[in-house]
């Protein structure tokens, strides 16, 4: 879904490049008459706007990610015992308060402001942006990875296939670290460090998660390269939205599916002495016994069904609008502002 964004960007971008570069050019050789005079203020203002929705963006859209997470790894239990009730004597004799069926389980993400209510009361103010460093940092270290494997395998391939390799090969080598992350967003507040944690997780454990980092890898790369197709210029616009439409359509159907995937096979590997800041059982309902508690991805694409496949999908819906608008509401403003206050015929 972000290299779809990604891609619309690059649309909005090339409809102003044109009259960019005639402010950006120098008139005198000497100073670009975007900068000259009261511009100076006016183009501070607009850069200003600019950077504050982009802050703005990249947080919501962390909380995003970190809601997406939480809705994809809950499953609260469907029978409920208080901690001095004998399982036998509860069965003898029933108390119907204490037990709920499987499809009336009540689940804290069903609700975007009630899993943000939860959140606050149990990790604080900030905790829409739990974890936002590491994360970050994660971000930050995938596309320095990324940009050294497609340097080296561009040597022996065309570039455009090194960016699809390069790309999967950094997120595989970064799996430790992304394991780090969905940890951290998924358990409950504790006082130590992203990099304590960090140590603390070995390669033994980010090593089960590869097979499933490959799968997402894979999917998100094939979404992503359509997303590139339909930002190309030589297009017409028919066969561009058709390009836009395919794209959504395959995210919810593989990007989607291998996103959950992941983040279930990752929390599968959470340490047990760790509590979790939503209720979920690590083997999500599949027998473990095999492979030390932990999911593989036949197993995970078991515990995969139709109801937490809904879930999710709801709350794409919820959200991602949410993100649209208000990055559709900065653009605009920052269009207007940048062609109000900067006609091009002041300059030629």
């Amino acid at each position: 879904m972000w290299d779809t964004f990604h891609a619309a960007s690059h649309l909005v971008k090339r409809s102003v490049d044109g009259h960019l570069s005639a402010y950006m050019k120098p008139d005198d050789g000497s100073q670009p008459p975007l900068f000259k005079g009261s511009n100076s203020v006016q183009f501070t203002i607009l850069f200003l706007t600019g950077f504050i929705g982009l802050i703005f963006v990249a947080l919501l859209q962390y909380t995003f990610k970190l809601l997406l997470t939480l809705t994809v790894v809950e499953e609260p239990p469907a029978v409920y015992l208080p901690l001095d009730e004998d399982a036998e004597a509860l069965n003898a004799n029933p108390k119907p308060h204490l037990t709920r069926a499987e499809g009336d389980r009540v689940f804290i993400t069903s609700s975007i402001r009630g899993t943000l209510r939860h959140l606050r009361r149990e990790a604080g103010m900030w905790s829409p942006w739990r974890g936002i460093g590491p994360n970050s940092l994660f971000a930050l270290a995938n596309v320095f990875t990324r940009g050294v494997a497609i340097s080296i395998l561009e040597i022996f391939m065309p570039l455009r296939l090194a960016a699809i390799i390069g790309g999967i090969a950094s997120m595989v080598a970064l799996s430790r670290f992304a394991l780090v992350c969905t940890h951290i967003m998924i358990s409950a507040p504790e006082a130590t460090r992203w990099w304590t944690r960090y140590q603390k997780t070995t390669w033994a454990q980010a090593k089960k998660t590869i097979p499933a980092v490959l799968i997402w890898a894979t999917a998100l790369q094939f979404v992503a390269e359509l997303s590139i197709e339909a930002a190309k210029k030589d297009i017409s616009s028919g066969v561009r939205i058709s390009i836009f439409g395919t794209d959504i359509i395959l995210y919810i159907l593989i990007a989607i599916p291998a996103t959950i995937l992941l983040v279930r096979v990752q929390a599968s590997v959470l340490p047990d002495d760790v509590a979790t800041i939503v209720p979920f059982d690590k083997t999500f309902g599949q027998d473990t016994s095999d492979t030390d508690g932990v999911l593989t991805v036949e197993k995970a694409i078991k515990s995969i069904d139709c109801a937490v496949f809904k879930r999710v999908c709801i709350f794409l819906v919820k959200f991602v609008p949410i993100i649209i608008a208000t990055s559709s509401v900065f653009v605009v403003l920052c269009v207007v502002m940048f062609f109000s206050w900067f006609p091009s015929e002041s300059f030629q």
